[in-house]
């Protein structure tokens, strides 16, 4: 039975399969465990953007750092303009 259309998420671009990936698989029982097979549909998202498994894993894991990791503010530069120039 397919889903209703308001239930579908087309993707196109595999950043966009990424996000699909987060949302509908159980990324974190396998993405982190190096003995752990992809399921079928890590598999079609690497066949359908041309990437092998170890780097849909690699991105993924970055991915989800990022949302995890406080982002860190830029350093600060000494003004061109300072007192004493």
């Amino acid at each position: 039975m397919a889903a209703p259309d308001g239930m579908r998420h087309s993707v196109s671009t595999y950043e966009e399969a990424k996000r699909w990936l987060f949302t509908f698989s159980r990324v974190e029982e396998w993405i982190f465990d190096k003995e752990a097979s992809l399921p079928p549909e890590a598999l079609l998202v690497c066949d359908a953007f041309w990437v092998n498994a170890s780097t849909l894993v690699r991105d993924l894991r970055n991915e989800w750092s990022n949302a995890l990791a406080p982002s860190r503010p830029a350093p600060l530069r000494p003004s061109r303009y300072a007192r004493g120039r």
